[in-house]
């Protein structure tokens, strides 16, 4: 059988396992709550949750059943209808994620435009952007869609005074690649840069790339949902071409569970530890 190595730091982070028993809690009181959108980017969890009486939802409906926020935060504006609502509230918000939220909010009311680098569709650079205010800027990630977007939205100066910070979730590389591009194409004199970078997702990078140099092969393990998983991927993929992303236990190929393979497992900070033992335990039985 094969010979398995698991990261040290693997499982749900503090944020997710935080928003989790939130939910649980909430439900357990009440029976039933909803969120908009996924608490977390899990698949397997949210089912979880869903036959649990977890109602995922669009657009809060009217009632008086609680309502949870989502761990990547809500924007503004959602939370204020909420709490006029007069139902409960559960924030569920990442607390790392809830200080980048008040940083942005400081750096609006200081006379600053805020610049996210990250996804401009995921839900925690959407709440971001609207702690930020109606002239927060969001950039893609990484050098080639960083010149592309500065190309277009650098033609005037962007502002007199810019602060920038990055989604949690990204990585440091991705993240000074990013600046330096922007940097290159002009921003102003009064530029702010904050590193927002989460420091477990830091971690579980470095670990990641440890791990790359001490096994043949390198499993990736959560949702392709979760922004934090592919971001790792991708870096130990740069490393490390024997490097699979893979949901659960069922994805695992009879050829990595070969005599004499070393097996690196590593994963996403919404991918729940009882999915990494079952692949574990699939690749050293077969």
């Amino acid at each position: 059988m094969a010979r398995v190595l698991t990261a040290r730091e693997i499982g749900f982070c503090f944020g997710v396992k935080r928003a989790v028993s939130l939910c649980e809690e909430t439900l357990r009181r009440h029976g039933a709550c909803f969120s908009i959108g996924p608490v977390i980017h899990n698949e397997r969890v949210m089912e979880n949750l869903t036959a649990r009486g977890l109602k995922i939802v669009r657009e809060m409906p009217d009632g008086r059943t609680p309502a949870l926020v989502r761990s990547h935060g809500l924007h503004p504006e959602k939370l204020r209808a909420l709490s006029k609502s007069g139902r409960e509230v559960v924030d569920a918000t990442c607390p790392f994620v809830s200080r980048v939220q008040k940083l942005v909010t400081r750096l609006r009311r200081q006379g600053y435009r805020v610049l996210i680098i990250g996804e401009p569709d995921h839900p925690e650079v959407k709440a971001l952007a609207g702690f930020a205010g109606n002239s927060a800027l969001i950039c893609p990630a990484g050098r080639s869609a960083a010149r592309r977007w500065a190309a277009v939205n650098f033609r005037t100066p962007p502002a007199k005074r810019v602060a920038v910070v990055s989604q949690t979730t990204s990585t440091e590389p991705v993240y000074r690649e990013t600046l330096a591009a922007l940097l290159k194409a002009g921003l102003p004199g009064e530029t702010r840069i904050f590193d927002t970078v989460c420091r477990v997702t830091e971690k579980r990078q470095a670990e990641a790339l440890e791990l790359a140099g001490k096994t043949d092969l390198l499993l990736v393990v959560g949702s392709r949902k979760s922004a934090n998983t592919r971001n790792l991927y991708r870096l130990v993929r740069k490393r490390k071409p024997a490097a699979y992303f893979i949901s659960g236990p069922e994805e695992v190929r009879d050829d990595w569970c070969r005599p004499n393979l070393t097996v690196g497992l590593v994963s996403g900070t919404s991918t729940p530890v009882e999915t990494i033992k079952e692949i574990k335990k699939k690749i050293e039985r077969t």
